[in-house]
């Protein structure tokens, strides 16, 4: 066989190929269409948020802005590891203010930057701090079944993974903080690929001063990893 001949086989081939892919690409997308039209897009999102009570572990970013009178802001910003045995590790800022603290059962550490040293306290002051509990447990902010919408939006793509989202609002008195602030809105993100809530936007309003409203980010990562936290050395 001539070279030219060769280099024609070699081309065909490779066009072939080509084909074969673009095709195999093309009923990928066919099915997924096919696939989503034909989700029942309510159930999914409730059957992810009892699913995210059953959560074993994970991990969390959080980022939560409380707008003053319309234009002094309170910001937090948080990474946080919830293990196996229900243990919490939190680092960042709280209202402005660093933290880093551990939590295993009644027992907290805080680093306190001041002395270098942790502090080891038997009853934890985070426990019953509502405002506190949606930014350190932040699974408590799905703790809702009844709702008054949920309104399948579209299907997103984020760094090369797909989402469906949706907006939810939930009926009043569930909320950790439902003391402090009313009629949340909620953005949800939930993976195509595990059916898991991956992300949320959640919006409120003080119950107290109608211009004080509340914006609440967080990204679950690491869901179910079977990974255990040790409290600090002392």
């Amino acid at each position: 066989m001539t070279v030219y001949k060769k280099s024609k086989v070699l081309v065909g081939l490779i066009l072939i190929l080509i084909t074969v892919c673009l095709a195999a690409a093309g009923a990928k997308i066919l099915w997924e269409k096919w696939r989503d039209s034909t989700m029942d897009m309510e159930a999914l999102f409730f059957t992810s948020l009892e699913d995210i009570q059953q959560w074993q572990s994970y991990r969390y970013t959080l980022e939560t802005t409380l707008l003053l009178d319309n234009y002094k802001t309170a910001k937090t910003a948080l990474n946080g590891e919830r293990d196996i045995n229900g243990n919490l590790h939190i680092f960042g800022k709280i209202m402005d203010t660093e933290m880093e603290a551990y939590q295993f059962g009644s027992d907290h550490y805080r680093y306190r930057s001041a002395t270098k040293k942790w502090v080891h306290l038997e009853n934890s002051p985070l426990a019953e701090n509502g405002i506190l509990l949606m930014s350190i447990d932040p699974i408590r902010n799905f703790q809702f079944s009844d709702t008054i919408s949920v309104t399948y939006k579209d299907k997103i793509k984020e760094d090369g993974k797909k989402y469906y989202r949706f907006e939810v609002i939930p009926k009043e008195g569930f909320h950790v903080a439902d003391a402090y602030f009313t009629d949340f809105t909620y953005i949800v993100d939930i993976s195509a690929d595990t059916n898991e809530i991956t992300a949320a936007a959640i919006y409120g309003v003080s119950r107290t001063e109608s211009q004080n409203k509340l914006t609440l980010k967080v990204y679950f990562y690491d869901i179910n990893e079977n990974f255990t936290l040790q409290p600090p050395a002392q």
